[in-house]
């Protein structure tokens, strides 16, 4: 089961870019990024209702640093 999860993962990283890169000749990248911010805000905002809880407040604070540490590097 991992190793399919693994294998649609890359195949969904390998369309995104795909994806990104031809809406980016058509558009222009400036475009193209501030459309999949919007997306992402208009998701997120439906989406947190939805969760309940946003953010894991009850979390040690180990877990915050990685949570940090990856959105650093993302």
């Amino acid at each position: 089961m991992g190793e399919l999860a693994a294998l649609l993962a890359s195949v969904c990283f390998t369309a995104t870019s795909t994806m990104f890169t031809r809406a980016g000749r058509l558009v222009g990248s400036l475009i193209v990024n501030r459309t999949r911010l919007l997306f992402a805000v208009a998701l997120l905002a439906l989406a947190h209702p939805l969760m309940g809880l946003p953010l894991p407040w009850r979390a040690e604070a180990t877990r915050w640093a990685w949570l940090g540490l990856s959105g650093l590097v993302g």
